[in-house]
């Protein structure tokens, strides 16, 4: 029997637009004599309801992340079944895939994935995974705010990255993904879909699982990739000061999640919240294109409209806000940037 231990630590932080964009491919997949190792089946999933009660947030944010990951068109793979180990006893190696709340095996870290399987020869079936979280750690519970640096960890991003190990990706640590060693990485949007997978970890996933089906999907995002395994906010928090017809510097990136090309308009706006809509008032308007997969950032130069009222303002963009295009997740499209603009009477 072999065994591999994955885990992920604490992060660690760090006018008109046309955007041309290439694919990338840099994820990591567990490998046994060069054969790739996954599932031949999908898998059960037994959380001990010692750990994670009915009606706790540490419940409600594992039924997120498996979601995000049974969501995926393009791949086989779901956790099938989400039940409950009702011995409430947790062990390696006893043919059950089990999530639990564990201070000693996970060696300080946040969390660990525990898989084990057979000596391999051509191809190799995962037998059992096993996800532990270190409940010795302040946890952040729920969506995080796609604003900010984590600096306490996300549950719920953890987990969606500890599922990325149960289904049989490495870490990855050259590209944006939620498969890096130490990160912060959120999209914008509905809450739900704040610790999602990024295109490199959709690619990898579709390639232990390939399916013919296809999806479109493309989404906003505050955060880079900085270095080897870690990430950080295009922007800071700072607020610009500046007056009607003044220009001022912003950015945000964006990710090709989906199986398809994407082609999509978008418009930055200026919003009196950080909840960005149509009805802001649009500052730019451009269009962006890109391949399956990509994921970059951009910063631009944005000029204050003549008319604009004095106020503090956060700056916001919102892909497709005419829903023209039709995604899988039409949710994760708008996101308020860091920092503010301040506009002063000239």
């Amino acid at each position: 029997m072999r065994t591999i231990h994955s885990w992920i630590v604490a992060a660690v932080t760090a006018g008109v637009m046309s955007q041309f964009a290439g694919p990338a491919a840099a994820y990591e997949v567990d490998t046994c004599w060069g054969w790739d190792v996954n599932w031949d089946g999908d898998q059960t999933a037994r959380l001990l309801p010692v750990s994670f009660p009915s009606g706790s947030v540490w419940r409600d944010d594992l039924m997120v992340a498996f979601r995000r990951w049974n969501d995926m068109r393009g791949m086989w793979f779901e956790f099938e079944n989400i039940v409950d180990d009702n011995n409430n006893t947790f062990s390696y190696s006893n043919d059950r895939n089990e999530f639990a709340w564990h201070s000693s095996e996970t060696g300080g870290a946040l969390a660990v994935t525990v898989i084990s399987y057979d000596l391999c020869f051509f191809g190799q079936d995962i037998e059992e995974a096993d996800i532990v979280f270190n409940n010795s750690l302040a946890w952040e519970s729920g969506a995080h705010d796609p604003r900010t640096v984590e600096t306490t960890p996300s549950f719920r991003f953890t987990a969606v990255h500890e599922m990325g190990h149960f289904l049989g990706l490495g870490h990855e640590n050259d590209e944006m993904a939620v498969l890096l060693t130490t990160a912060s990485g959120f999209h914008g949007g509905s809450a739900d879909f704040r610790a999602a997978p990024f295109p490199d970890d959709a690619q990898g996933a579709r390639r232990l699982y390939s399916h013919p089906n296809t999806e479109t999907d493309f989404s906003i995002s505050n955060f880079r990739w900085v270095s080897s395994d870690n990430t950080g906010l295009i922007l800071s928090n700072a607020t610009q000061t500046v007056s009607p017809g003044d220009t001022f510097n912003s950015g945000f990136a964006f990710g090709n999640q989906g199986t398809t090309d994407v082609d999509f308009p978008l418009s930055v706006v200026l919003s009196t919240n950080t909840t960005i809509t149509t009805y802001d008032r649009v500052i730019a308007t451009g269009s962006a294109w890109a391949d399956p997969y990509f994921y970059g950032d951009f910063t631009f130069q944005f000029t204050v409209p003549s008319d604009m009222a004095p106020g503090d303002y956060f700056v916001g963009a919102i892909f497709d806000p005419g829903d023209d295009v039709a995604e899988a997740r039409e949710l994760n499209n708008a996101v308020a940037f860091p920092g503010m603009v301040r506009v002063v009477s000239p």
